[in-house]
């Protein structure tokens, strides 16, 4: 949360001229903590924010508390392996030191340059100018803590905040699921062999895609429990990833756009979750709005997204994304069974309790695939190149999504099976009970 907000705060100031530096960083950091602390010494506030009463902690049978026990555990020690091969590793991913870290440094040093972002000799502007400054920021702010170009320090926030989102989800789900569901859960996504090479990588794919999880988990806890802490949490995670990858909004968009189909039935809570959006989405409006006025323009063609003739002529493309799009979702070598898993659960789970709500996390990956190659469709560059080179990351966002989604379904199929079988029992019950009464 810290991260994310004084990240999303830094970017205006970066557009209306101020350098991002230490300095900057530091005054930015102390005045959220200290209008947290200031807001939470009021007891209406304190009332208002506190979290809900949670119900009576089910029987914990001796297997299910050595298997939570042993998967927190685990959990923990792979965490540490991270953050100990985050600071060993230097990025491979080129885009780092490409144009995410020349950009931070550029911000810290000089400020956001007309010369480099706006159209003009392509030896001196940087590649992808349109790309939001989030991670640009925070990488040049930490190397100049680090006080050389050490990439080590690049892969260490990155490990940082992959075992913040590690910590965060529990966190938000606690209470809520089995401890012996949920940690499970949380380590199936963290020894996916994929996610841990991409957290050396360097780049800004993982950042973005525990944010935009992380804000449907908050918003999904508040439409079902109108908890306004989750509410705050989830202005502060869709404000932190519009802001680290163009991506950032339409998968933001769309996964609200499925939160309230799920509670459309509740029109009042539906629009406080779209204020908070509407909140998050004006942090971004300085730099779309600069963006625009100076002409600045990105490699992937956006004009053609709503040219249905453009798009007419390029059909060819959708088979090849999809063949590949598809083997990066599902292949066990690189996220396991995350994907899949999700999905049997969330069929498993409408088919016990009856109800189409359980196939909400289903939609929202199917929404998020077809919007990925809709981009790929609709992308003037040569497509064997953008899906070899960027397919493997554009999912993250989806497993990260299932990952999440799994101990959710897995606690709803274990509830429903609970409550069935306690129907039964009393139904047999009050039958025994009949039989036995006199005639």
């Amino acid at each position: 949360m810290g991260a994310g907000l004084t990240g999303a705060l830094l970017c205006p100031l970066a557009v209306a001229g101020a350098r991002p530096r230490p300095l900057v960083f530091w005054l930015v950091a102390a005045a959220l903590a200290a209008l947290g602390l200031a807001a939470s010494s009021f007891e209406p506030v304190r009332r208002r924010f506190a979290r809900p009463e949670r119900g009576a902690a089910a029987a914990v049978r001796p297997w299910q508390d050595v298997l939570a026990t042993g998967a927190a555990v685990v959990v923990a020690v792979v965490c540490g392996f991270a953050l100990v091969g985050g600071f060993r590793a230097s990025p491979w991913l080129d885009d780092t030191w490409f144009f995410w870290v020349p950009k931070g440094r550029e911000l810290v040093a000089h400020g956001l340059d007309l010369r480099l972002w706006t159209p003009g000799d392509p030896y001196i502007q940087f590649t992808s100018p349109d790309y939001p400054l989030w991670w640009s920021i925070l990488t040049g702010v930490g190397l100049r803590f680090v006080g050389a170009v050490d990439l080590r320090a690049v892969d260490g926030q990155l490990a940082i905040l992959t075992i913040g989102f590690a910590g965060a989800l529990p966190r938000l789900l606690w209470g809520l699921v089995r401890p012996w569901l949920l940690w499970p859960g949380v380590l199936l996504l963290l020894v996916s062999p994929e996610l841990l090479r991409q957290v050396q990588s360097g780049g800004a794919d993982v950042p973005v895609a525990c944010y935009v999880v992380l804000f449907a988990v908050a918003a999904a806890l508040w439409l079902a429990r109108r908890d306004a802490l989750v509410l705050v949490l989830a202005f502060v995670f869709a404000a932190a990833a519009v802001q680290i990858k163009n991506e950032g909004l339409p998968e933001i968009v769309l996964l609200g756009v499925v939160l309230c189909a799920a509670a459309w039935r509740r029109p009042v809570v539906i629009a406080w979750l779209a204020g908070a959006v509407a909140a998050a989405v004006a942090l971004a409006v300085p730099w779309l709005e600069w963006r625009h006025s100076h002409g600045v323009r990105g490699e992937v063609n956006t004009s053609g997204l709503f040219d249905w003739s453009y798009l007419a002529g390029r059909t060819s493309r959708i088979d090849p994304t999809l063949s590949a799009l598809r083997h990066d979702l599902l292949s066990p070598r690189q996220w396991l069974v995350a994907v899949p898993l999700a999905a049997v659960l969330a069929a498993a789970a409408a088919l016990r309790t009856r109800r189409l709500l359980p196939l909400a996390p289903v939609l929202a990956l199917a929404l998020l695939f077809a919007f990925l190659v809709w981009v790929y469709w609709a992308d003037s560059q040569d497509l064997g190149y953008r899906l070899s080179t960027s397919g493997y990351r554009v999912v993250d966002t989806l497993t990260l999504l299932a990952a999440a989604a799994s101990p959710v379904l897995a606690e709803a199929l274990v509830r429903a099976g609970r409550g069935r079988s306690g129907g039964r029992r009393r139904r047999a019950e009050a039958s025994g009970r009949a039989s036995s009464a006199p005639g």
